[in-house]
């Protein structure tokens, strides 16, 4: 399925957690000691308050606030495809919170950091445990070359990442990097949510047997563009795992539904349900040699509902009808619950 060949998609976001790992280590930040793993009563105070509890099994660590740009996302210990599937991510050579020392924190462009490019100097950032609040005020945001350092401090910093442009769904050369000091902290007691991977995720029209073989050919064929929306999404659900999961969903029907053109013509009606089979004709014994153009999906969004998706790319096609170069481009909309095909067309280049 592709939901899980998207990780191939954000490849960067991993492979640039991994190489800040490396940054991390060289300039000195070192893997802290565990924090306890529970707080015992009575109440706990500031000191005794810490933010990762491993033994809670399937919630985060903690949560990530910022109430200027809508981003309310769970934090996971690591920065693997596992964790920022879930949750923003802990570089787990950087420090906790409650610790002296900076903390870094990762998370997928498109996804729960597609905004914190809006953070501006003055505006303020929380990370929530289940005990205590500490805030801290961003004192810069800044695009920088892949690669490049984050150092250590003696007082307590929170570093945000992501990779930029924060709408690419490609490898990008860049990050984009907020840097926030700790100005306060509060006891608070607030419940922490459970993860959910698969949230925003739309079903298909696609046979089952057909979503399962999209994935390769998506991560083999396939160069990605940005992650564009129209409509009006909220600022909550596009700093969320809910905008990637839905952008997967487009891309999956997107290219099950070429191979279904290609090769299972049959099923074309359910595919695309009212979308006259002439209009994938000339895909009806060609075969896609390749995807010589971006793959640039476009999400319908009205605040937190998604209503339908656009997917345009160039084709080449060899054999068929009429073998050439073709845009195609996808229309769908979701109807119950399912996102299907509504329009088809392809265009000689």
């Amino acid at each position: 399925m592709i939901l899980a060949s998207i990780a191939g998609f954000y490849v960067h976001s991993d492979t640039g957690a991994a190489a800040l790992r490396r940054q991390l280590a060289a300039s000195g930040v070192t893997t802290p000691a565990s924090s306890p793993s529970s707080v015992s009563a009575p109440p706990p105070t500031i000191s005794t308050c810490h933010p990762y509890d491993p033994t809670v099994a399937g919630k985060p660590a903690g949560l990530v606030e910022a109430p200027s740009v809508g981003l309310d996302a769970p934090v996971a210990q690591g920065d693997a495809q596992s964790q920022l599937a879930d949750a923003v991510g802990h570089v787990t050579a950087s420090s906790w919170p409650d610790q002296a020392g900076t903390t870094v924190l990762v998370a997928h462009d498109i996804s729960w950091f597609s905004r914190i490019d809006h953070l501006r100097p003055g505006q303020r950032v929380a990370f929530v445990s289940r005990c205590a609040t500490r805030w801290y005020t961003v004192t810069s945001g800044r695009i920088v070359r892949a690669g490049s350092p984050v150092y250590n401090t003696t007082t307590p910093r929170l570093v945000l990442v992501t990779c930029y442009p924060l709408d690419a769904l490609f490898l990008t050369s860049e990050r984009y990097e907020v840097t926030a000091v700790l100005t306060k902290v509060t006891l608070t007691r607030r419940p922490l949510p459970t993860l959910t991977t698969s949230a925003g995720r739309l079903p298909t029209s696609l046979p089952a047997s057909v979503a399962a073989e999209v994935g390769p050919r998506v991560t083999t064929t396939a160069p990605l563009g940005r992650l564009l929306y129209a409509g009006a999404p909220s600022a909550a659900w596009s700093e969320s795992n809910r905008s990637i999961n839905a952008a997967g969903s487009a891309l999956e029907l997107y290219f099950g539904a070429l191979q279904v053109a290609e090769r299972s013509p049959s099923l074309w009606s359910q595919v695309a349900p009212g979308v006259p089979a002439a209009g994938a004709a000339l895909l009806d014994g060609a075969t896609v040699t390749g995807v010589p153009g971006a793959v640039t999906p476009t999400l319908h969004v009205q605040g937190s509902t998604v209503t339908g998706a656009t997917v345009t790319s160039t084709v080449d096609l060899a054999g068929g009808p009429d073998p050439g170069t073709y845009t195609v481009t996808m229309t769908a909309s979701v109807h119950a619950g399912r996102l299907s095909v509504t329009g088809w067309q392809l265009t000689s280049r």
